[in-house]
């Protein structure tokens, strides 16, 4: 009954959305930021 929103946007149930960097996840009075972190490899 409370939605899902990213940035703002309504989620509909079972639909597929690409969640990017920076993006806002709100779960009903949840909301949450989403950062994802590069994983630096060296070479050699």
């Amino acid at each position: 009954m409370n939605y899902t929103f990213i940035n703002g946007e309504r989620v509909h149930p079972h639909e597929r959305r690409v969640v990017r960097d920076g993006d806002e996840l709100r779960l009903g009075k949840l909301t949450l930021r989403v950062s994802f972190q590069r994983e630096l490899r060296r070479i050699g």
